[in-house]
């Protein structure tokens, strides 16, 4: 059971990631100027190769993972194939601490660092079962215990979107653990040239 569980923690998360990465293509100011695939393709490398967060795996190794998104209403298949091709993902696991992180990269015409988006799921106040605790319309306890981070910004060429997914009860420091791991990446990429 636990395991049919988390493959839909895990399928959520993919959905997310995909979602935030469309989200963040789809300014037409930024997406007017060609991108260098190959400072992207390098970015990334040294990304996989060099970013080693303490407690933390790439479990991606020589995996190429893009997740598939649907064309865009308006959007050629040639933009969709470039999308697909500059779509990048890392996962990153803590088997000490019970959370994973995911890292979807894709390139951007942006160096300077700019916060798009965050948002948290935190099951005990989207499903409290205490209106003093938290939201408790329509609470189940159908619905997961999992708490999920999402961070989305842009800088040094790339637009990133962060997300992490653990079981609240088990890691009740969820989010503190993922706000490490976010600042330490941000620490990894301001000391790239």
């Amino acid at each position: 059971m636990f395991a049919k569980k988390g493959i839909h923690y895990f399928l959520l998360a993919c959905y997310i990631l995909a979602f935030s990465l469309i989200l963040i293509s789809c300014d037409d100011k930024k997406n007017s100027v060609v991108l260098d695939s190959n400072k992207f393709n390098n970015m990334y490398e040294n990304i996989k190769n060099n970013f080693k967060p303490e407690g933390y795996y790439e479990i991606t190794g020589d995996w190429k993972i893009s997740t598939m998104v649907p064309t865009l209403v308006g959007e050629s298949e040639k933009q969709h194939d470039v999308f697909q091709e500059n779509n990048k993902t890392l996962v990153y696991k803590n088997e000490k601490e019970g959370i994973i992180v995911q890292m979807g990269l894709t390139p951007s015409n942006t160096e300077a660092f700019e916060w798009k988006n965050a948002i948290r799921y935190a099951p005990n106040f989207y499903n409290s079962q205490k209106k003093d605790y938290g939201i408790s319309d329509h609470y189940s306890d159908v619905y997961p215990n999992t708490e999920v981070n999402t961070y989305i910004f842009t800088g040094k060429g790339l637009n990133l979107s962060i997300v992490s997914i653990s079981d609240k009860i088990k890691v009740p420091n969820g989010t503190d653990l993922s706000g490490d791991f976010l600042n330490s990446f941000l620490e990894f990429l301001s000391k790239q040239p």
